[in-house]
């Protein structure tokens, strides 16, 4: 599943505000933090 689906899913009509608050509680993007997840 690629970032804007997921953005879609939760509910945000714009990636780009997903992205921007994901970062925001996160401390990385969201796909920062898919390849942070696939290594562990």
């Amino acid at each position: 599943m690629n970032i804007n689906e997921i953005s879609c899913k939760v509910g945000f009509s714009c990636q780009r505000h997903f992205s921007t608050s994901f970062k925001q509680v996160k401390g990385m993007t969201p796909t920062q933090f898919k390849e942070e997840s696939k290594r562990n």
